[in-house]
Protein backbone atom coordinates (compact mmCIF):
# COMPACT_ATOMS: atom_id res chain seq x y z
CA UNK A 1 0.00 0.00 0.00
CA UNK A 2 1.27 3.22 -0.71
CA UNK A 3 0.44 6.72 0.30
CA UNK A 4 0.72 10.02 -2.20
CA UNK A 5 1.69 13.43 -0.40
CA UNK A 6 -1.20 15.45 0.55
CA UNK A 7 -0.81 19.17 0.84
CA UNK A 8 -2.50 20.10 4.54
CA UNK A 9 -1.25 23.82 4.88
CA UNK A 10 -0.30 26.28 1.78
CA UNK A 11 1.58 29.80 2.54
CA UNK A 12 0.33 30.21 6.07
CA UNK A 13 -3.02 28.29 5.20
CA UNK A 14 -5.39 25.87 6.49
CA UNK A 15 -6.23 23.32 3.32
CA UNK A 16 -9.77 22.44 5.17
CA UNK A 17 -10.68 19.98 2.48
CA UNK A 18 -7.24 17.86 2.73
CA UNK A 19 -7.60 18.33 6.37
CA UNK A 20 -10.94 16.31 6.58
CA UNK A 21 -10.21 13.90 4.05
CA UNK A 22 -6.80 13.16 5.90
CA UNK A 23 -9.02 13.35 9.49
CA UNK A 24 -6.49 15.92 10.57
CA UNK A 25 -7.00 19.09 12.49
CA UNK A 26 -5.57 22.20 12.88
CA UNK A 27 -4.81 21.26 16.26
CA UNK A 28 -3.20 18.32 15.37
CA UNK A 29 -1.20 20.24 12.92
CA UNK A 30 -0.28 23.35 15.39
CA UNK A 31 1.41 20.96 17.88
CA UNK A 32 3.97 19.07 14.84
CA UNK A 33 4.64 22.51 13.88
CA UNK A 34 5.18 23.33 17.52
CA UNK A 35 7.29 20.23 18.00
CA UNK A 36 9.38 21.30 15.25
CA UNK A 37 10.09 25.16 16.39
CA UNK A 38 7.94 26.44 14.35
CA UNK A 39 6.32 29.16 16.37
CA UNK A 40 3.22 30.70 13.50
CA UNK A 41 1.52 29.22 11.10
CA UNK A 42 2.53 31.71 8.89
CA UNK A 43 5.91 30.82 8.80
CA UNK A 44 5.16 27.66 7.24
CA UNK A 45 5.03 27.72 3.44
CA UNK A 46 3.56 24.13 3.31
CA UNK A 47 3.13 21.29 5.29
CA UNK A 48 2.71 18.11 3.74
CA UNK A 49 1.05 14.47 5.14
Amino acid sequence: MKAKPTLLVFKGEFLHKAMKDERVTEEEILAVLRSNKVTSLTEADAVVM
